[in-house]
Order: C-alpha cells, then structure tokens, then sequence
C-alpha cells in the first residue's frame, strides 16, 4: 500500500533552535528543536516543519489554530510530558488558500501533524509520545506512518476533539486515562479524507 498523501516535500530547510521558560508566540516557518519549558507557546496558523524534537514540558502549553506541524526527517519527534498540554487544530482548505500555502501543504487540510521521514518510508528513529494531561486535544488527523505514536496520561486526551483519526507504524495506549478518537470530519470544515478510506480493509488489532 502506498502513501496515500504521497507526500514529496518542497519547504525551506534552514531552521532554528528555539528555548522558552515563558509565553511565545512562534511563526510558520522551519524550527531544528524547538524546547518549551514554562508558559504557553502559540503557534501561528499554517505549516511549521520539526527537523529535531519539540518538546512540550509538564509546566508548558502549546497552542495553535489553524495549524499543521510536519516532522521531518527520521529523528523529528513530538514529546509531550506529563502535565503538558498541546491543543492543536489543523487548517481548513480555504484557511490554506488564504494563507498562500504551496501546493504540497495543501494536502495537509485537516491534518494537525504531519511524519515524513525520507523517501523510502523508514521507520523513524524516536517514537512521538503524548502525555499531555487534562485539556489536551488534536482537532484534526495525526498521520505518522513511518512512526510509532506512544499515548498515554492519567486524565482524558482528546476529550473536546469531535475529528482526531490516528495514523501511526504502531499505537502504544498506556495510563489510567481515556483517549477519544472522533471521526466527525465536519465538525471543523474539512472535506471527506476520501484518499484515506480503505474499504477493503475492516480489521482492527489490538496488540499487548
């Protein structure tokens, strides 16, 4: 099965490193590792692309409407700890119009985050982990395909989500609270993800 996104990547590859013990407000541009410690973090809307780690520490809080974060490379990863908290919705197709998006980044319409490893789809090196507590939620699709996602918490992840499908090389569940998985794609204003619906395939597994 190919990618369905078939995603080939056209962005700038000069990025920064960011370090925050307080309230920031960040562009959409392309960041090496980007470490919130304290406060919140505000992303602005459209596509900001990881080439190394974001981290999300368990006094800090990332927020972005309307936004796509593309992980790129195979050691690009997510870590949201414990008591964090990442609430994200993806960009509509006419927000990304609006926006100027590139062709490319308009495939990323109700996509809230975005694994892209290399061109021949190797596993990623890091597994993106979310441990964010109460009040964390994704509005939007998470497709790492190339990623092992581990969830995980002792409250409700994703609990205000009503459109937040999960596409990952493996999903790790772990904790003693509950993750909401919506489907409702018209919740937000995105369209059908036709390019993402198998029909042939109607079997789920649940591996220990």
């Amino acid at each position: 099965l190919g990618d369905p996104l078939d995603i080939v990547l056209d962005w700038d590859e000069s990025g920064s490193d960011v370090s925050t013990n307080g309230n920031i407000n960040l562009t959409a541009k392309t960041y090496n590792n980007v470490n919130l410690k304290k406060g919140t973090a505000t992303f602005s809307p459209g596509v900001h692309y990881i080439t190394g780690k974001l981290t999300v520490s368990a006094q800090a809080k990332l927020f972005g409407d309307g936004v796509t974060i593309v992980l790129v490379g195979k050691d690009a990863t997510i870590e949201v700890q414990s008591g964090g908290i990442i609430d994200l919705r993806a960009p509509t197709k006419q927000e990304l119009t609006s926006l100027g998006a590139t062709d490319m980044e308009m495939q990323f319409a109700g996509v809230a985050i975005v694994g892209y490893t290399d061109e021949t789809g190797a596993l990623a090196e890091n597994d993106i982990t979310l441990l964010g507590g109460a009040g964390s939620n994704i509005r939007g699709m998470v497709y790492t395909p190339n990623h092992n996602l581990t969830v995980s918490g002792n409250s409700g992840f994703n609990m205000d989500s009503k459109y937040s499908p999960l596409v990952a090389n493996m999903v790790k569940l772990g904790g003693n609270g509950e993750l909401k998985i919506g489907l409702d794609y018209n919740a937000y204003g995105y369209e059908r993800p036709d390019n993402l619906f198998i029909p042939s395939i109607k079997t789920v597994q649940l591996i220990e």
